[in-house]
């Protein structure tokens, strides 16, 4: 079929399933779905999530979304606290975004399954590492593990060509600081580039403080093609 990025090709209705050399089915991605959201080339949008309300995101295509800038991301839950628990984002593709694609900031509770990130320049699933200290991104004052997020399940998740230009990547799924609850469960990582460990999976360092652990339960996930590793830890 037609080639697109970094060898992925295009699946026609009908076609014979590409197999790797140990005979198992190349998996095959649908990237379409009904309800589309879309920026424009070189002038990307960005979704963020604040509500108190309860919100459900499901079967959106969103594409040309995310910028290189703080809090600018294709899907993002922005410090939601309790007010996200119980909530799914289902069945969403987020393609050629200029960011991460699904970032989960302090907003506890919430469950990702079946979404897919497509071409992708930072890690695709990720939130922000450390409560911030610096004036310009905003203080967050008290226990360090406030600044985390909890309670978060990613089950049956895809990375697709996640690939920063002369970036330094750690992982696609960056598996990030959390207390208790965090689940990556069935996930795909495939065509993964970048410098730095440029792994499928990344666990970061522990927090200085000894406050902020890194804890995941982290069963039958699986990453094929990444410039360095399935999977790292620091």
């Amino acid at each position: 079929g037609e080639s697109t990025a970094q060898g992925f090709r295009r699946y026609s209705q009908g076609a014979a399933l590409r197999t790797m050399p140990n005979g198992d089915r190349l998996p095959t991605l649908n990237l379409t779905r009904g309800i589309k959201m879309r920026g424009d080339p070189g002038h990307n949008g960005h979704y963020r999530n604040v509500s108190t309300a309860e919100s459900h995101l499901e079967y959106c295509e969103i594409s040309h979304f995310g910028v290189d800038a703080l809090g600018r991301y294709p899907v993002h839950h922005h410090m939601r606290m309790e007010a996200s628990r119980g909530e799914t984002v289902r069945g969403v593709v987020v393609k050629h975004s200029g960011a991460h694609a699904f970032v989960p900031h302090m907003s506890d509770g919430l469950t990702f399954v079946d979404c897919v990130a497509y071409d992708i320049e930072k890690e695709a699933y990720w939130y922000d590492p450390v409560r911030r200290t610096d004036p310009g991104a905003g203080n967050i004052i008290g226990n360090p593990a406030e600044a985390i997020t909890n309670d978060l399940k990613l089950i049956r998740c895809v990375v697709a060509f996640d690939h920063p230009t002369a970036r330094f990547i750690h992982g696609a799924f960056r598996l990030g600081r959390t207390m208790h609850g965090n689940v990556v469960d069935s996930c795909l990582a495939v065509g993964i580039g970048g410098g730095g460990t440029a792994a499928g999976y990344h666990w970061p360092e522990g927090d200085s403080t000894g406050e902020i652990p890194s804890f995941w339960e982290f069963t039958n996930n699986v990453s094929l093609a990444c410039r360095k590793y399935g999977w790292s830890g620091w």
